[in-house]
C-alpha cells in the first residue's frame, strides 16, 4: 500500500495554493520532445450529488491528473474520494491531498487547508502515477460513499440555464452573440487580422452555443498570417482600473506545443499586447512588449498550469489591475502557475514581476494565432466587468 501526502506551504500575501513540481514526469518526459496526449473525464451535468471532472497528460506510460471535485450536496467539512483503476496504475506522487493506493483501489483525503468545500464549490488536487498497457478514465467515483456523476431522482423539471447577460448592471458588458444577425460578426463585435492576413476565418454559428442558439466560431490555421481575431468595440479603460472577463471557450483539439494565442489585449502602457494562450500544451500567458511568460515556459513553470482540456465548454476568467496583479481561474479553479500575486515565486512569477508594469488595457479580441497547429474553436457568453462574476 502506497501512501503519500505533501501539504503545501501557506503564503501570507495570498491564499494561493502552490501544487507540487512534477520533478520526475517533467525531467524523464520533456514537454519539449514529448507529443503529450490529454483525455478528459466529463461529469453529467443532470442534477447530482457531486461531480467529479478528471482530466490528465498523458504520455503512454505515466500520467499526470488533475482532479477537481464539486459539491453539489450540503456542505463538507471532511472529505473522502474514493475510485478504482482498471489497470496496473501505480501513484507516485500527489498534491493538495493525502492518498491511499490498494491495487487499484484508491482512497484520497483532504488535507489540513482544504476540507472544507461548501455547496456549489469546488477543489481540486492531482498526482502523478505510472502504468502499462491501457489507462481509462475511472468512473466509480464517490465522495463521503455518494457516487459522483450520477443524476439524482427529480419530481420536477430542472431550471433551464440563466444567460450571463442575467448579471449584468452597468459598467459590466456581457455579450452571449444572440443579437448576431448575419454569420459575420457585427455591431459590438468585428473581425481584425492585427499585421497580416491569410486564410483563418470566423462566423457566426448556430450549429452550437453554450447558452442560447449561436456563439462565435473560429477555424485558426497554422502559421502566424494565418490568425483571426474577432474584436470587441469596448474600450475596457472605461471599466476602470481592475479589468475582469469571463468567457466560454470550446476547442476541437489540445492546445499544440508552438506558443499559441487565444485571447489578445491592448496594453497601452507598454505598446505592446497581454496574450492569453499556450505553449507546450499548457495554458500561459505572454507579456509581449518584454516577451515575458506567466509562469516561464520550462517543466518547473508549465507544471504549475494545466492543459485546456478539448472537446468540452470550458470557463476561462481573469482578473487584470493596474497594479499589475493576474489571477486566472479555469472552471472555476484557481491556477496558481497564472496568478502574478506581488511576491516573485521562481519558475512562476518571478521573471514576470522582475520589471514594473502598469497595465492599460483597452481593446480586447478572442481567436486563434500558432506557428503550427490547428483548431476549431467556439466562444461564448463574454463578460466585461470591474469585479468577478463567475462562471
Amino acid at each position: 500500500m502506497y501512501t503519500a501526502q505533501f501539504p503545501l506551504p501557506t503564503y501570507p500575501t495570498q491564499p494561493r495554493r502552490r501544487f507540487f513540481m512534477l520533478i520526475a514526469a517533467f525531467t524523464t518526459v520533456t514537454l519539449l520532445l514529448t507529443t503529450l496526449t490529454v483525455f478528459r473525464g466529463t461529469p453529467a451535468r443532470a442534477q447530482t450529488a457531486c461531480d467529479v471532472d478528471y482530466v490528465l497528460i498523458d504520455w503512454r506510460t505515466g500520467f499526470v491528473a488533475t482532479v477537481t471535485i464539486t459539491n453539489n450536496a450540503p456542505p463538507l467539512t471532511s472529505w473522502e474520494l474514493t475510485w478504482s483503476f482498471n489497470g496496473d496504475q501505480t501513484i507516485v506522487h500527489s498534491w493538495n491531498v493525502a492518498i491511499t493506493q490498494d491495487g487499484p483501489n484508491v482512497t484520497a483525503r483532504n488535507v489540513t487547508y482544504n476540507g472544507d468545500i461548501s455547496t456549489g464549490e469546488s477543489v481540486s488536487f492531482g498526482f502523478q502515477a505510472s502504468y502499462s498497457g491501457v489507462n481509462e478514465i475511472p468512473t466509480d467515483f464517490a465522495l463521503n460513499g455518494t457516487p459522483c456523476n450520477e443524476p439524482l431522482p427529480s419530481p420536477s423539471t430542472p431550471s433551464p440555464s440563466v444567460t450571463p447577460t442575467a448579471v449584468c448592471t452597468a459598467p459590466a458588458y456581457c455579450d452571449s452573440f444572440e443579437d448576431q444577425t448575419s454569420s459575420i460578426p457585427s455591431g459590438r463585435w468585428f473581425m481584425t487580422y492585427l499585421d497580416c492576413q491569410g486564410t483563418g476565418r470566423a462566423f457566426v454559428d448556430t450549429t452550437r452555443a453554450h447558452t442560447g442558439s449561436q456563439s462565435i466560431r473560429v477555424h485558426g490555421l497554422p502559421g502566424r498570417c494565418n490568425h483571426i481575431f474577432v474584436q470587441s468595440t469596448l474600450d475596457l479603460r472605461t471599466l476602470g482600473p481592475t479589468v475582469y472577463v469571463r468567457l466560454w471557450l470550446l476547442s476541437t483539439n489540445p492546445l499544440p506545443s508552438p506558443r499559441t494565442t487565444l485571447i489578445s489585449m491592448t496594453d497601452t502602457s507598454t505598446g505592446g499586447e497581454l496574450r492569453f494562450g499556450g505553449q507546450y500544451g499548457a495554458l500561459l500567458w505572454h507579456r509581449t512588449a518584454d516577451d515575458v511568460t506567466l509562469p516561464a515556459p520550462i517543466p518547473g513553470g508549465l507544471s504549475y498550469s494545466m492543459p485546456l482540456p478539448a472537446g468540452t465548454w470550458n470557463c476561462v476568467e481573469y482578473l487584470v489591475d493596474r497594479g499589475g496583479f493576474v489571477r486566472t481561474w479555469v472552471n472555476g479553479t484557481l491556477i496558481p502557475g497564472l496568478e502574478a500575486d506581488g511576491v516573485p515565486t521562481p519558475n512562476i512569477d518571478a521573471t514576470w514581476l522582475s520589471r514594473p508594469w502598469t497595465p492599460s488595457l483597452s481593446a480586447f479580441r478572442f481567436g486563434w494565432e500558432a506557428e503550427a497547429g490547428d483548431s476549431v474553436l467556439w466562444f461564448d457568453d463574454v463578460v466585461f466587468a470591474p469585479t468577478r462574476i463567475g462562471c
